[in-house]
């Protein structure tokens, strides 16, 4: 069964849930237990798993951390509040929640908090972050965004070198 949901008026988290309940008496979405995601249970009774993915020419799915398949009637959407996505040299993937950061001290402490071997300290300049990988691998330190956050893309990161990044202003 396929039900296409209309968001084209949710502006809001609450506006989501309700578009997702209205589009079929059969799907039941709801904040998950942390208040951070969307949960949606599909109770059609069928065999297979609940798949949410993207209309053609939308990115809200993904957006909303619902683009996935879940297990049976169950999907776990992901939390909406992990903004990054930083790639260590390792290949490891952290997501980094920044919340809503008032001051660069809560940007640093909110990349220093997301995993042991990141280290994040304003640049010599003074006018971006330094954000290096203690990790060993072959990859390259990457930053990326993540769950619909543009903080990635609206402080460009520019690459220094495979464990060092520095995350600041576009000029």
């Amino acid at each position: 069964m396929a039900v296409n949901v209309n968001l084209r008026d949710a502006d809001t988290i609450g506006k989501v849930i309700e578009a997702i309940n209205l589009a079929d008496s059969r799907l039941v979405a709801a904040l998950n237990e942390g208040s951070d995601g969307i949960d949606i249970k599909d109770s059609t009774g069928g065999s297979g798993n609940l798949t949410v993915a993207n209309l053609t020419g939308s990115a809200a799915a993904t957006g909303l951390g619902i683009a996935k398949t879940g297990t049976g009637d169950l999907l776990h959407g992901n939390s909406l509040f992990d903004d990054l996505a930083v790639t260590l040299r390792d290949g490891t993937v952290v997501e980094v929640n920044l919340g809503n950061p008032t001051t660069v001290g809560d940007i640093l402490a909110a990349i220093h908090a997301a995993n042991i071997h990141l280290t994040a300290a304003i640049n010599a300049a003074g006018n971006g972050i330094d954000i290096s990988d203690s990790t060993i691998g072959s990859g390259n330190l990457s930053i990326a965004n993540l769950n619909g956050c543009t903080a990635a893309t609206d402080w460009a990161s520019l690459a220094r070198g495979p464990a060092e990044r520095s995350w600041g202003p576009r000029s």
